[in-house]
């Protein structure tokens, strides 16, 4: 009683505040769905007290879209063609290395390359290859090129992804025997010209709420897809007769990788998740889940054995040999896209 009233009578009547908890750090993650485990996320929020935020999107350029406005993203994951252009925008943080030494077990071969060449801006993440999953069992002749797409009398209908822009014109390049990075505005204007013929016969799976056109195949929908090598991964254990073809014009390689936008509103929980993520056991988890390769090699021997050693998810010389990187555009060479997306996309 004695303390109430000596409290009493040197704060008047003005009530006791108490404070209340400090709100917990947040970190916004922008990613593809499904792409990262969710006890990943959690064993992080768990560990560091920061939780993360994980808004997806559905095309990179919906994701360099949301960066160019300036959309508060702390951590993202970008296919590294977007790159060159968002660090010569002033887009990107420079990340601080003593601040990630988890980087050491990035193999060489992923260091110093042309769209980041003094890895100040990026952290390699994974890499796959685009190649055809077919229905063997479904099409009367075998499947060998990316030309079969357009065999009407082989498939009458084929799945695409309207979101991998530059995927879907790469394929039409392929097939017509230019490089996927060719910038010819003659080539390009070819190519967009051959996708408005195989439009006529395209299912696109963000029509119908997908993410991938790997039930649309395993149901017989479709026979012929457009897909990544991840797919074939889960086809395989569900039905024998689907098969990932790597086409005689070679596949495509794509190649992603963890940035920091100028937006991020918290660098230090950003570079502390980056270093997590780095971490073998947590890379080889998420490998484990998206079937994805990974440019950790002390996550390797951590990875499942029937994911590790499949030539079409960590590719040998002899996949690679026949596939092409898809790499960034000049400016010009953007705007010539861009302008023949938009007139693919208007026809009919």
């Amino acid at each position: 009683m004695m303390v109430f009233v000596i409290v009493f009578f040197l704060y008047g009547c003005t009530p006791l505040s108490v404070s209340s908890p400090p709100s917990q750090r947040e970190l916004i993650f922008l990613n593809w769905e499904n792409d990262v485990p969710q006890s990943v996320l959690q064993n992080f929020e768990q560990e560091q007290g920061v939780k993360v935020i994980y808004r997806t999107y559905e095309s990179v350029e919906e994701a360099v879209a949301v960066i160019r406005a300036g959309e508060r993203v702390d951590v993202a994951n970008l296919d590294v063609r977007y790159i060159p252009a968002l660090i010569d925008a002033g887009l990107l943080l420079p990340l601080r290395q003593d601040r990630l030494p988890n980087y050491k077990y990035i193999s060489p071969d992923f260091r110093f390359l042309v769209f980041d060449p003094e890895n100040h801006y990026s952290i390699p993440y994974n890499l796959g290859l685009t190649g055809l999953l077919v229905r063997t069992d479904l099409l009367s002749r075998q499947v060998t090129r990316w030309s079969d797409l357009w065999d009407e009398m082989l498939a009458p209908r084929v799945a695409l992804y309207r979101g991998e822009r530059r995927e879907l014109v790469g394929i039409a390049l392929r097939s017509l025997g230019y490089s996927v990075n060719t910038e010819d505005a003659a080539a390009l204007e070819q190519a967009f010209q051959r996708l408005a013929v195989l439009k006529q016969r395209a299912v696109f799976v963000e029509d119908l709420g997908l993410t991938s056109p790997l039930n649309l195949v395993l149901e017989g929908e479709t026979p012929l897809a457009m897909a990544f090598a991840y797919e074939w991964v889960e086809a395989d254990r569900k039905n024998a007769e689907v098969a990932l073809i790597i086409p005689e014009e070679g596949a495509l390689l794509w190649y992603e990788s963890f940035i920091v936008p100028y937006s991020c509103a918290d660098q230090d929980a950003a570079e502390l998740f980056l270093n997590y993520l780095m971490r073998p056991e947590v890379t080889a988890e998420i490998a484990n889940f998206n079937h994805y390769a990974t440019p950790n090699l002390a996550a390797q021997d951590l990875i499942a054995p029937e994911i590790r050693h499949n030539p079409l998810i960590f590719p040998d010389n002899t996949v690679l040999e026949r596939s092409e990187m898809i790499l960034p555009l000049s400016p010009q060479a953007e705007t010539l896209y861009e302008e023949l997306w938009q007139r693919y996309i208007e026809t009919p």
